[in-house]
């Protein structure tokens, strides 16, 4: 199953230093779906924060479960790429719900990062502006 995200809108972080996603993604078809990403935090952060992460711009966090938002790198970028890679991190945290505990891409190699199942999905995700669900 797949909830398409064609529709949804990105919308600018503003100047507070953290916000529920639902400030950043007008997506209502996802919150409908998974009432609980609404308030998934949502944080800005510098460089230094982005240690695993070989984008460097957008992370979601599973062990916490918030997404890092690097404000000074996002500014320069395309609207439409900033929401690709937002989509990107929400099928992460919807990876999370569904299957908690498995183990996802922090810590690993960038060849072990760039073919790990959850990243692949994450990656097909965007591409095409979905969010794919469990059936």
């Amino acid at each position: 199953m797949e909830i398409d995200a064609s529709n949804a809108k990105y919308k600018w972080f503003g100047s507070s230093d953290h916000a529920p996603l639902s400030a950043l993604l007008d997506f209502p078809e996802l919150y409908a779906t998974f009432p609980q990403l609404a308030d998934l935090p949502v944080r800005k952060s510098d460089h230094s924060d982005f240690t695993h992460a070989f984008g460097g711009e957008i992370a979601f966090r599973e062990a916490t479960n918030y997404i890092l938002w690097n404000d000074m790198r996002l500014k320069a970028r395309d609207e439409r790429d900033n929401l690709a890679d937002l989509i990107h991190e929400v099928q992460h945290a919807v990876q999370n719900i569904e299957n908690p505990g498995n183990p996802g891409t922090e810590g690993r190699t960038h060849a072990e990062y760039y073919n790990h199942p959850k990243e692949v999905q994450a990656r097909d995700a965007a591409a095409r502006m979905v969010i794919i669900i469990k059936p």
